[in-house]
């Protein structure tokens, strides 16, 4: 027997429900704005007759930097029929009638936009929400704090942002030169304030990892010894880099360590690129290396030097060279006489994401947990 084809007709705006699926129909940048506009009502119900105008005035511009946002960003807007996002937006709007600063709009503006994945996790939900609920109190400072933590934890300079240390540096400093637009504040009372609202956890035997030594790590494939120019590893390496195919020119000098050379990899485990240059043309391409290419690049790797005092002067040439920008050295002192070390919670890594997403515009987006 022929299965009956299943249909349905709705209406404007409609949300229209089938055994197992639910399909949202309707819901374009015009309907988002009505409601917003709609929710404007439960946002500003306690307010008198003096607060009610000012507090609509913000609630609109939060309004128009979510739809620029949505614009921006061809998002998908089938949260804006779910009972649960809608009361989200409630709770950003209050916060914007409440806030004088106009850079807190475009913060929860972006907090609503990462509230639209649909595929957050329940802890990952409060946390947003709990954020929006405390961007008012926020001072420019200890929000300024939250984006350094989570750009230091969760982001890196990848292998495109070139094969010396100096591109690396240079990248690092400007992001970080563009996240830190107030002083870095002194004392703990910052600190206080931010575990009372619940933006990060205090630990107290914890300490900071100097940040020559964090950046030691994740920048592996550039703090190391490398190949001895002329030694039977070099040679070596030449022979293997040939038989994949991929030639000598992939070793470049190793600015950290006279006579000697390595590879240009930024992280020595991320073989997903390769800077690659041609003589007499200062642009940096990249390649995708293959499989053949991978392997011979690990072996190359794993005949790198390992002598003690050579990957110390390494270090030492590294610490060194970080000091010598003036935001990485700015940080790094702080972090070095910060008087508590502190984690970010849920609230405080949605809070830096999106205030960093604000100052570096571009960012990749990363998977809130």
């Amino acid at each position: 027997m022929d299965k009956l084809a299943q249909t349905q007709k709705g209406g404007d705006n409609a949300v229209q429900n089938q055994i197992g699926t639910q399909i949202v129909v309707g819901i374009d940048e015009k309907r988002v704005r009505e409601i917003c506009d709609e929710k404007i009502e439960y946002a500003i119900k306690d307010l008198s007759a003096g607060a009610i105008e000012v507090a609509k005035e913000r609630i609109n511009a939060f309004t128009d930097s979510v739809l620029t946002k949505i614009k921006e960003n061809s998002a998908n807007l089938s949260s804006f029929a779910d009972p649960s996002f809608q009361r989200d937006i409630v709770r950003a709007q209050m916060s914007a009638a409440e806030s004088d600063r106009e850079a807190d709009v475009d913060t929860l503006a972006e907090l609503l936009m990462a509230r639209m994945n649909g595929k957050l996790k329940r802890a990952t939900k409060t946390g947003i929400r709990k954020a929006m609920e405390i961007v008012p109190e926020l001072e420019a400072n200890e929000l300024m704090v939250l984006t350094i933590m989570l750009f230091y934890t969760k982001y890196t300079p990848n292998n495109k942002s070139g094969i010396s240390v100096e591109h690396y540096l240079n990248a690092l400093d400007d992001y970080f030169k563009k996240i830190i637009q107030a002083d870095l504040p002194i004392g703990n009372r910052w600190l206080q304030h931010l575990t009372i609202l619940d933006a990060v956890i205090v630990e107290q035997l914890g300490s900071f990892i100097p940040m020559e030594d964090y950046y030691e790590k994740e920048a592996a494939g550039l703090v190391c010894a490398g190949l001895r120019v002329g030694s039977q590893e070099h040679t070596n390496s030449v022979e293997i880099l040939n038989q994949c195919g991929m030639g000598a020119d992939c070793l470049v000098p190793n600015d950290l360590l006279p006579g000697f050379v390595r590879l240009p990899l930024v992280r020595s485990d991320d073989f997903s690129f390769l800077p690659i240059t041609i003589p007499n043309i200062p642009k940096i391409y990249t390649m995708r290396p293959n499989e053949k290419h991978i392997e011979g690049l690990k072996k190359v790797i794993s005949l790198y030097g390992k002598d003690s005092q050579l990957l110390k002067q390494v270090k030492d040439e590294f610490a060194k060279r970080i000091s010598q920008y003036g935001t990485l050295k700015k940080l790094k002192e702080w972090l070095a006489n910060s008087e508590g070390y502190f984690e970010l919670t849920s609230v405080g890594e949605a809070l830096g994401y999106v205030n960093a997403r604000r100052c570096l515009p571009g960012l990749p987006a990363i998977a809130l947990e």
